[in-house]
């Protein structure tokens, strides 16, 4: 974590568990309780109780955390290292392309950007993919910010020593820093039931029931939209209509729109 940059307290919307296991490394083992001490989940070192749905476990097969599903679903793990390699296989910087057009060139040459949604970690693999070099990305969510955590944590040892990546507990729209954003990249959850994810629809069914819907998502816009941040770009399906009057330009793919807020 970036100490220069405090992160808003968010009360736990359930009691979890982090389930440790006996050969994770002390570095980990660390960063398990501070994930702990800032989102009031648990840590939990003996293997009794057992894990429960939302649960979080250390697998030692893949030494990853995973979390833990429905009864008799398998665990899910957000796999960025996995992500990444897939977003790097086919990206492109060509101007053509909507996202790096709404981004802007600030964002690639140095600028801060912020992922003010980090979900799955889709995103973030994404504009790390582009070229994006600084990336702050916020998620609010107590168990599913742990998971980005944990998974980001061990994407690092692969990144490039000059990438800065940083997860906070956080509301975007409401985090308090010094230094303004070049660019903030707003994603909220899409209200169709098509939305492209990483995970499979089974476990992104019980991954929106664990997050819940984006009641506040207007809210947010505005509000980053209102900030000292000089770019604001929002991600939407294709034909949704704008979430928010004063949109500067669209930016168009054959499925995904990025409307651009400056």
């Amino acid at each position: 974590m970036n100490s220069s940059a405090p992160s808003s307290t968010i009360a736990p919307m359930k009691q979890s568990v982090i389930f440790l296991g006996p050969d994770i490394s002390d570095s980990l083992r660390l960063l398990a309780y501070r994930v702990a001490e800032q989102t009031g989940l648990k840590c939990n070192e003996s293997e009794n109780p057992g894990p429960e749905q939302h649960d979080l476990v250390w697998d030692e097969s893949k030494q990853v955390f995973a979390l833990k599903l429905a009864p008799a679903q398998p665990s899910l793990t957000l796999d960025l290292l996995k992500q990444s390699r897939y977003f790097l296989a086919q990206s492109s910087r060509s101007k053509k392309t909507p996202l790096v057009r709404a981004l802007g060139k600030k964002a690639f040459q140095g600028g801060l950007v912020w992922d003010a949604s980090g979900g799955s970690g889709r995103d973030l693999c994404h504009l790390l993919s582009l070229g994006v070099e600084r990336l702050w990305v916020f998620e609010r969510h107590p168990v599913v910010y742990a998971l980005l955590v944990f998974e980001t944590y061990q994407l690092k040892r692969y990144l490039d020593s000059k990438i800065e990546l940083e997860v906070f507990y956080a509301d975007a729209s409401n985090f308090q820093t010094e230094e303004i954003a070049d660019v903030v990249f707003y994603d909220p959850m899409y209200p169709e039931k098509k939305k492209k994810s990483s995970l499979s629809r089974k476990a992104m069914e019980v991954f929106k029931d664990l997050v819940g819907p984006d009641l506040d998502e207007v809210n947010c816009l505005k509000k980053l939209v209102q900030s000292p941040h000089k770019r604001v770009v929002l991600k939407r399906p294709l034909k949704a209509k704008a979430l928010i009057s004063g949109v500067s330009t669209e930016f168009k793919g054959s499925t995904t729109r990025y409307d651009l807020y400056v």
